[in-house]
């Protein structure tokens, strides 16, 4: 089978709150791509049902339209793979900015589960350590101020 996707996916959670036909049902994410994202509410949704949802971001929140397009199952629950429909500006890069930052997680999260060096030494200086520097940025001896005269 060929992966159809436009863009890059990410697993991520955000809490989100689905709004159809004057009802909310609070909801959360499983992963999110620039495109769309699969969520989990806990309330039917039919395919091809245009719904909003509001994602609860770390510094805010953002309101978009969004179609449903596929169902699956996603840990023993009903899942619901969305995509976005006509976001705007703010939105589409809200979105973008949070999917790079993700997947920066991620792949950071793997580098710092490495095993890190062992430090054999360290150097401690103090400030009597340090050489006096002129206005010119040139060392000068104890007492020379860098000015002859």
């Amino acid at each position: 089978m060929v992966e159809r996707r436009a863009y890059e996916r990410v697993s991520h959670q955000l809490r989100l709150t689905v709004e159809e036909a004057g009802k909310v049902y609070p909801g959360w994410s499983v992963d999110l791509c620039e495109g769309g994202l699969l969520i989990v509410c806990g309330h039917a949704l039919a395919i091809g049902a245009r719904i909003r949802l509001r994602l609860h971001l770390l510094h805010g929140s953002v309101t978009m339209p969004v179609r449903v397009q596929r169902t699956t199952e996603h840990d023993g629950q009903q899942a619901f793979g969305v995509c976005f429909l006509h976001p705007s500006p703010h939105v589409r890069e809200v979105v973008r900015a949070t999917v790079a930052e993700e997947a920066m997680r991620q792949a950071l999260g793997n580098v710092t589960a490495a095993p890190r060096p062992r430090v054999e030494s360290h150097v401690r200086l103090r400030v009597e350590d340090l050489v006096p520097v002129s206005n010119d940025g040139r060392a000068t001896s104890d007492g020379d101020d860098g000015e002859t005269g």
